[in-house]
């Protein structure tokens, strides 16, 4: 007895709705059996490509018992075959066909079959991009030892400042649209959610949501040590007849940590001095949480993902960033040479030569539109804020393609410098 095996493999990608992909995969064998008889041929046959299309070990007497017809002959046979084949192989195989019998007139027959598996799956897919095409990272809620702060001479409890700081900090890294932004907080809300889907009242499809939820790349967990505002004491004729103006202090430590490993990736300390806007209390107290959390999202974009020029055209400036501060000014560097520790042979970076300075004068969700207030910049050059705030950090292991930048896979994901 020989055996011949041809496998096909047809994808077949339908949506039955928005986010349902319906993935139908039809596989193929045949299989080749002598006997002496057409039928023990043709049983033989069926049996060969079984085992092909299983991929395991099949009994090949225990098949042989339960599957045998003695007449091949007839739809009803095919009929009753395919029934057994289904039984046997718990619904792994639909159906067989005869390709050809042939007699050799000596008391032995030869048949070619084929048997058919089709299998039909169904996955939820998530609206919009990907969410694996970015890095995963959750924002821990942030702590304090403190009890509380002192707001424009009011206390303010630190527990409601490290929940205010924490949502602030979810919105200004989301806008970035460089990182798949996991919940962490709204457990309850979830758990109704999931309680609905899993009702008789939901469709089947809709389980299909359920055994999705994505576990964090990274933490990034934060410590807000001091925090205070108060009004500026400074005054003159002019300032007089103005609305109040405020000075706000800060310290905050925060560190991004390897969910796998707990390795701390980054570490960093700032210390921060502000001017916080707002006509009543409560805006000002908003205000401030707002800078603090926006200057930690600068400082981690400008590391990982620096702000990059990507179109000069039609006499404006395009940068690769939405949701900036029209008004901000950047400065724009030229990225250069490549360097290396000369130790460790990791990368540093690359050197940074100052081109000139733009500004934001539009922004929407993705980009921004600047102008150029100095210098002479191009396409590729990336831009950075001034730096105010005395910082010190602890960056490890950097080997990116940029200067401080993330290398862009060809799948479209990412690789963080500290990867």
């Amino acid at each position: 007895m020989f055996k011949k095996l041809l496998l096909a493999l047809t994808l077949i990608l339908t949506v039955s709705s928005a986010e349902v992909v319906t993935k139908t995969t039809v596989k193929t064998a045949e299989g080749v059996g002598i006997g002496i008889t057409r039928a023990e041929a043709v049983n033989n046959a069926i049996i060969e490509a079984l085992g092909q299309i299983s991929g395991t070990y099949v009994d090949k007497v225990s098949i042989a018992t339960a599957a045998t017809v003695n007449s091949t002959e007839g739809n009803s046979a095919a009929y009753i075959y395919s029934n057994r084949i289904r039984k046997i192989t718990r619904g792994k195989v639909d159906s067989y066909s005869i390709l050809d019998v042939s007699d050799f007139g000596n008391g032995e027959y030869e048949a070619r079959v084929s048997i058919t598996k089709t299998k039909v799956t169904k996955k939820y897919k998530t609206p919009g991009l990907s969410p694996k095409n970015r890095r995963a990272i959750a924002i821990v809620p942030s702590y304090t030892n403190q009890a509380s702060y002192s707001i424009l001479g009011q206390v303010k409890s630190a527990r409601d400042a490290s929940q205010r700081m924490t949502q602030e900090l979810v919105s200004s890294i989301t806008k970035t649209r460089k990182f798949t932004v996991l919940d962490r907080e709204a457990n309850s809300a979830y758990r109704n959610e999931k309680s609905v889907i899993a009702s008789r009242d939901a469709s089947k499809e809709e389980l299909l949501k359920l055994g999705q939820v994505l576990g964090a790349d990274y933490l990034l967990v934060s410590n807000l040590t001091e925090l205070s505002v108060s009004k500026d004491s400074a005054t003159s004729a002019i300032a007089a007849n103005m609305s109040d103006s405020y000075k706000g202090y800060a310290t905050v430590q925060y560190r991004i940590i390897a969910m796998a490993t707990r390795q701390i990736k980054w570490s960093n300390t700032m210390s921060l001095e502000f001017e916080p806007d707002g006509n009543s209390y409560e805006q000002v107290y908003l205000d401030t949480l707002k800078i603090v959390s926006q200057k930690i999202t600068t400082e981690l974009m400008e590391n990982i993902y620096p702000i990059k020029i990507i179109d000069t055209s039609s006499g404006q400036i395009t940068i690769n960033q939405g949701s900036l501060e029209v008004g901000q000014e950047y400065d724009v560097y030229k990225l250069g040479k490549k360097m290396y520790d000369s130790y460790t042979k990791e990368s540093l970076g690359r050197t940074e030569s100052k081109v000139g300075k733009i500004k934001i004068v539009r922004s929407i969700a993705k980009m921004s539109i600047a102008e150029v207030i100095d210098g002479k910049v191009s396409k590729g050059d990336i831009c950075r804020t001034s730096m105010t705030s005395n910082s010190s950090t602890y960056f490890d292991n950097p080997t990116e393609e940029d200067y401080g930048g993330a290398k862009i896979t060809e799948g479209g994901g990412v690789v963080l410098p500290f990867d």
